[in-house]
């Protein structure tokens, strides 16, 4: 089962990363929208199976679907993201940028540890298995 604070948001946002999901969760706070950011499941008090069982709660509740955005590469979404989110929900929306990476004392060290960096392929899935759930929901082949 799941919290009731979570019939109450506008938009849920997964990813699989933090830094550019800061920005559009303080930029749809901006704008008044109610938002919670997650990274799996067990982040917003789920359990497997209870995702679905979310979705149909919301729209009962609500009466209108759950706004779920799904964000894996963000840098490609923020450069038109306010035109996109004006288009989808006819509404406009200025972008609050926060977390910004060149603007930390440690930028240099980051990007040579960033760029030589390789992760072995069973570090990955094991890290993403959690998130299976999520991804066969959003990705899973529509008839």
């Amino acid at each position: 089962m799941f919290s009731e604070a979570l019939l109450n948001f506008d938009y849920l946002i997964y990813s699989s990363h933090k830094t550019g999901t800061q920005t559009l969760v303080r930029t749809l706070r901006s704008n008044g929208y109610r938002c919670l950011h997650f990274h799996g499941l067990k982040n917003i008090g789920l359990s497997d199976g209870d995702f679905p069982s979310l979705l149909e709660a919301y729209y009962q509740r609500q009466g209108r679907p759950l706004k779920v955005i799904t964000v894996f590469r963000f840098d490609q979404l923020f450069s038109n993201f306010s035109e996109m989110f004006a288009k989808v929900t006819g509404e406009p929306l200025q972008v609050q940028n926060t977390n910004i990476g060149s603007d930390k004392w440690y930028k240099e060290i980051y990007e040579e540890f960033r760029s030589s960096l390789r992760m072995p392929s069973e570090v990955l899935k094991s890290a993403y298995q959690e998130k299976k759930q999520l991804i066969n929901l959003f990705y899973r082949k529509r008839p």
